[in-house]
């Protein structure tokens, strides 16, 4: 018979002693550069209005100016980003936001 197995980025939150009889519990690395491209995703997203700037571009405005004095806002790069947990996906994460020039704070 096959053993179930729990797996995922947050299998080191689970007590194993919980666990029924005959269950094991997997810490699999390998999400961590999707969930970071996740993240990255999410933080542009928030940023800038990304579907309202594509439609904007294609009208040729470009309403979403960023840097300048008086601007809607900075840049991305520009911006601190805190990290809590520096694991495997925290380590990911960091490492594209700096790719971004942006100051990571990992706890």
């Amino acid at each position: 018979m096959a053993r179930p197995k729990a797996a995922g980025p947050w299998a080191g939150a689970i007590d194993a002693r919980l666990l029924p009889p005959g269950c094991s519990l997997c810490n699999c690395h390998g999400p961590e550069e999707a969930i970071a491209e996740y993240v990255m995703a999410a933080l542009l997203a928030r940023h800038v209005p990304l579907a309202r700037a594509d439609a904007d571009l294609r009208q040729q405005r470009w309403t979403w100016w960023a840097g300048a004095p008086g601007a809607l806002r900075t840049e991305l790069g520009a911006q601190p980003l805190g990290v809590v947990g520096f694991g495997h996906i925290g380590c990911t994460v960091a490492q594209r936001a700096k790719a971004f020039g942006m100051r990571v704070h990992a706890s």
